[in-house]
């Protein structure tokens, strides 16, 4: 038997959750501008202090650039399902950072992204989680696997030369300095 595929496909978080009319305002807004790719703003909540945080920073003119070079969380993107499986696309497996090691790729292939400047998810940031930790953790290491396989992916599926400076400043932004933060914890 066959599996099918729905037509897009969202992820959450266990610990994180949806506007109640998240998936519906995704959806028909996709359906409407014919969107490979739907992106909404998002809540972060820590400590019951919740703050509104804008999913796409403005780098360019070119929505895919402000996208590769924002937020690579696919948690608060509607992503058409084709985009995955006609490109191969795959989330890198066994490391964290795979986000970041992934989502970047839908650059190349996605034709029509919409933006949503309302925020529908809440991203809920726990104490203790690995990305917050307070002391070393081996598994921060996986950055270095996660840019090395996004740029591997890139020069495989011959956007290297299109997106040569995004993937440099995703370098510096999160060896240098994200990452910098989680190796450097006193």
């Amino acid at each position: 038997m066959k599996r099918q595929l729905g037509e897009y496909v969202i992820f959450i978080d266990s610990d994180d959750y949806l506007e109640e009319n998240m998936l519906e305002t995704m959806y028909n807004i996709a359906n409407q501008n014919n969107s490979d790719l739907v992106i909404c703003d998002y809540y972060e909540i820590e400590n019951n202090h919740t703050i509104i945080k804008k999913a796409l920073k403005k780098f360019d003119n070119n929505i895919e650039i402000n996208y590769m070079l924002s937020n690579a969380s696919p948690w608060n993107k509607l992503i058409k399902t084709s985009i995955f499986k006609e490109n191969n696309i795959r989330f890198l497996e066994n490391y964290i950072y795979e986000d970041l090691a992934t989502m970047p790729i839908l650059a190349g292939y996605v034709k029509n992204i919409t933006y949503i400047e309302e925020p529908l998810y809440n991203y809920i940031i726990r104490e203790g989680s690995t990305m917050r930790q307070k002391s070393y953790n081996k598994k921060l290491e996986s950055i270095f696997v996660a840019v090395e396989h996004l740029e591997n992916e890139f020069k495989k599926r011959n956007l290297y030369s299109k997106y040569k400076d995004e993937l440099e400043y995703i370098y510096i932004e999160h060896l240098l300095y994200a990452a910098s933060r989680a190796f450097f914890i006193l």
